[in-house]
């Protein structure tokens, strides 16, 4: 009988505690029971005021443009939430490249040696490409999507390759080169590991 009234007695204090303590603070006592915190809630970064603005002025923007865009997300270490500077396809992928703060940096500051570059477009698809003894400046892909260019990193990705000395080649170049940014390297010519020279 004794443990009977124990398990009664617990039952009712972890009833207590666990619903009736939070309901005597909050309900009963009012403002008593509530924790005050007079610290200011920290306002956003960005807005999506900011970002629409953003998007907008992107619309009319040129491969160039976009892609200085895309080097800002990158100082900034926002490259997965401007989702709107990339193609349909990169989106799908983006989650699966992720980049910590300093990578994106190192990106950006490499994006902005190489520039200025050579920009060529035809129908809806542009490529900045940049000196072809610059082995350290691969060129960028851009797709005409919504009423606005972007960038093709899902392109760049399936294309684009570096060795150990971060030096650029294509992978498969007869595929690049039937492809709808190969209009941009016509003239070029490449080795059989798909260096350009």
């Amino acid at each position: 009988m004794r443990r009977l009234f124990f398990v009664i007695f617990m039952i009712g204090v972890i009833g207590f505690v666990f619903y009736g303590l939070p309901f005597y603070q909050y309900y009963l006592m009012g403002d008593k029971g509530a924790v005050q915190n007079d610290a200011p809630i920290p306002a956003t970064e960005e807005s999506y005021v900011d970002i629409y603005k953003e998007q907008v002025t992107l619309k009319q923007a040129a491969p160039l443009d976009v892609l200085n865009a895309y080097s800002g997300a990158l100082i900034e270490g926002k490259m997965q939430e401007r989702r709107h500077l990339y193609t349909l396809k990169t989106q799908l992928i983006l989650d699966n490249m992720r980049a910590d703060m300093d990578t994106q940096r190192q990106a950006a500051f490499a994006i902005e040696e190489c520039l200025p570059g050579q920009s060529a477009a035809l129908d809806k698809f542009a490529v900045i490409r940049f000196d072809v003894t610059r082995r350290d400046c691969a060129p960028f892909f851009f797709a005409y999507e919504e009423d606005g260019w972007r960038l093709d990193l899902y392109a760049m990705q399936r294309n684009i390759t570096f060795n150990n000395k971060n030096e650029w080649h294509f992978s498969f170049v007869p595929q690049l080169l039937n492809g709808p940014y190969g209009f941009a390297f016509q003239g070029w010519r490449f080795d059989q590991y798909g260096y350009p020279y």
